[in-house]
């Protein structure tokens, strides 16, 4: 079958989004200019405000794009016949799996997320709130197919999942550890947090 070419306007707006991820991520969000990312992109800063009315909205359709790969993720999960700790155990490989194939995009999330002093951007804060939506609704399943204790606080549970996962990846962005590392360690330890806290075992 023939690969059909993505148009021109598109294939420019994923460079213009890559080359913000590679200057973002080196940067930070604040330091970056769209001079910078045009020169990255190889284009001038006219062509970048053809696609993005600003550097907020670069960052937006970063967040944007990962919004649509979790939810792929999601599908993916509810796909396959694993009980609720299976799934967020699962999930937490695979969030992990992403960081580490995508450093940059990882630390510009990490970056982003924690910037609650500074405002979120809406697209930052729906990220988020995607990822924080999933976990409730996993405990909530996970409640009525007697995997999880009925006596929790949903929203301070998913809330603390979350926390965890991605506190413990400062230690990769900040070189205590490796990210390769925490791949490896990291979802089994919160799996056994959790089995002994929250989770109903056998």
């Amino acid at each position: 079958m023939r690969n059909i070419a993505r148009p021109k306007s598109e294939e420019m707006k994923e460079k213009i989004r890559i080359a913000a991820i590679n200057v973002m991520s080196e940067r930070g969000f604040h330091l970056t200019t769209t001079d910078e990312i045009a020169k990255e992109a190889g284009c001038s800063v006219g062509s970048i405000y053809n696609y993005f009315r600003n550097k907020d909205d670069i960052l937006s359709y970063i967040f944007q794009v990962e919004r649509e790969s979790i939810e792929d993720i999601f599908r993916e999960l509810e796909s396959q016949t694993l009980n609720v700790p299976e799934t967020i155990k699962r999930f937490m490989e695979i969030y992990y799996d992403r960081i580490i194939s995508n450093e940059k995009v990882g630390k510009i999330i990490f970056d982003e997320s924690n910037r609650f002093t500074q405002g979120l951007n809406s697209e930052v804060l729906d990220w988020l709130m995607l990822i924080n939506e999933f976990f409730v609704e996993m405990l909530t399943r996970g409640i009525k197919e007697g995997s999880v204790r009925s006596n929790i606080d949903l929203d301070i549970y998913a809330a603390a999942i979350m926390g965890a996962l991605n506190s413990v990846a400062i230690r990769g962005f900040t070189k205590l550890d490796t990210l390769e590392n925490l791949r490896t360690t990291v979802p089994d330890a919160l799996y056994q947090m959790l089995c002994q806290g929250v989770f109903v075992t056998d």
